[in-house]
């Protein structure tokens, strides 16, 4: 393997951890997310010529998600986002060790409030710890749109999570 091969290859596993940490977040199982990611890359390839490396990922990004998406409806399963809730409150605080069920309804409610783009714009931002550039890398996105999508993504879970204060059970 000659040297100018190793930023490409170091490129493939990085995009490829990303697509399949990802994957297992919103759902798959993690042999479903290595196919998928596996699928993904492999009609990249066959398209590479054709296709602008700046948008390589992005493209790889919205392939595996329509794949999974693809996978879930001909298991007759809907695709979903899962999130920590934990996540959402500081484990250093007493308020995180008195988190009741209510609460986590309160939460569930919240982000299924979200579409799935606000839900996994979350999920790389706070789940994964991604910054807006390389969100707006994965998803087509200039970083400043990124950024204003968090921005309304987390205006949105907020004020459903405090519109529910009244509570849901």
């Amino acid at each position: 393997m000659t040297q100018d091969h190793d930023p490409m290859d170091a490129w493939i596993r990085d995009v490829s951890r990303i697509l399949l940490r990802h994957l297992v977040k919103i759902g798959a199982n993690r042999d479903d997310a290595q196919e998928i990611v596996q699928e993904a890359f492999y009609k990249w390839l066959l398209h590479v010529e054709a296709m602008d490396r700046d948008h390589a990922t992005a493209w790889l990004f919205r392939v595996t998600l329509n794949l999974y998406y693809d996978l879930c409806r001909k298991h007759k399963r809907l695709a979903y986002v899962t999130f920590d809730e934990n996540l959402l409150v500081d484990e250093q605080t007493p308020e995180a060790a008195v988190l009741s069920q209510e609460e986590r309804g309160r939460i569930r409610r919240a982000l299924a409030s979200l579409s799935m783009t606000q839900q996994h714009l979350l999920i790389l931002k706070y789940g994964e710890g991604l910054s807006a550039a390389t969100i707006g890398a994965l998803m087509g996105y200039p970083p400043a749109t990124v950024s204003t999508y968090l921005y309304r993504a987390r205006a949105k879970y907020r004020t459903v999570y405090e519109e529910d204060d009244d509570g849901h059970a």
